[in-house]
């Protein structure tokens, strides 16, 4: 009676006793295959791209992609957008890359992947839903020997045909690359202002404007993630350290913006367990631009004084 009253006990204890959504695989495959990116792109109007890697043989990966015109309830027939016919060697894909689909001007589809022995970044566009594509270009981010070392952290549209992307190699390096012709053409890459936050994350604010974050530069453990915002007229101002724990490592953050107008900042927390830091969890920050009574004030520039950020554990 005993077991059997402890086996109910453990059974609460390790069950949750609030509702979760309901996990959907579709339109990912489920087999035996090494599939190590994969991501949902949501551009709203009902309309979603699943992307997703699959390694097809020894001497191939692909990248496949598959569309949702209802909010993701139905799928269409999955495409190949990238493939690679190398030796086995030339197959090696960035895990923490992945690919990075945005929607320019007049809806153009821009798609970035990191693969190959020497993880260059390859990038090619669509005009038509991603029916068709243009040949992979190579990207060169800074220089032929740099960029090899570099990911692209963010990619937003500015409006019209103006694009911004962030690249980092984690450690002493980032930067941005624009374009103001819908992605045709790319001009030189321009490093980012001293203090240099790395793996900066970018959201678009309108305007020509937007918000960054990006976490502590110049150590291997950065355990500081700040926040900055940069205006059209080419200025950064109200530079914020969101969250700042020495216990840990701080990295890679990310930014979005809720329907009522709070600002979220997620990113990594990574803790020591037996010595070394093994253990990551993700958490955010939440940040609610307030009136002096509490109500939101939609749009108004986030600054020191309206800047309260609220640390919160995502549990996934």
């Amino acid at each position: 009676m005993k077991k059997i009253f402890f086996g109910l006990l453990l059974l609460i204890i390790i069950n949750p006793v609030y509702t979760q959504t309901t996990i959907r695989t579709a339109p990912f495959p489920i087999d035996d295959v090494n599939h190590i990116n994969g991501e949902v792109v949501d551009f709203g109007n009902n309309e979603m791209y699943a992307l997703w890697s699959r390694f097809e043989e020894l001497a191939r990966v692909r990248f496949y992609m598959s569309k949702s015109t209802d909010s993701g309830t139905t799928w269409q027939d999955q495409v190949v957008v990238f493939d690679t016919i190398a030796s086995p060697a030339n197959i090696i894909e960035d895990p923490y890359a992945g690919t990075r689909l945005i929607k320019g001007n007049n809806n153009r589809l821009l798609l970035f992947i990191k693969a190959g022995s020497l993880k260059h970044t390859y990038f090619k566009y669509s005009d038509d839903g991603g029916t068709t594509w243009t040949p992979n270009m190579r990207f060169i981010l800074t220089n032929t020997f740099q960029s090899v070392s570099l990911r692209i952290i963010s990619v937003v549209h500015l409006g019209a045909g103006r694009l911004i992307l962030t690249g980092s190699n984690g450690s002493t390096i980032a930067g941005t690359k624009r374009s103001t012709d819908n992605g045709t053409t790319w001009q030189n890459w321009l490093s980012l202002p001293s203090p240099v936050f790395l793996n900066p994350a970018l959201l678009s604010i309108g305007n020509g404007s937007f918000y960054l974050a990006g976490q502590q530069q110049g150590t291997s453990t950065p355990n500081k993630i700040y926040f900055v915002k940069y205006l059209s007229t080419n200025t950064w101002q109200d530079t914020v350290l969101v969250h700042e724990d020495t216990s840990v490592i701080l990295s890679n953050p990310r930014l979005s913006r809720g329907s009522g107008n709070e600002l979220y900042i997620y990113y990594t927390k990574t803790s020591k367990v037996f010595g070394k830091y093994n253990n990551s969890n993700i958490y955010y920050s939440k940040a609610v631009m307030k009136e002096p009574h509490g109500e939101l004030r939609s749009g108004l520039p986030i600054t020191r004084e309206l800047m309260g950020f609220q640390i919160l554990i995502l549990n996934l």
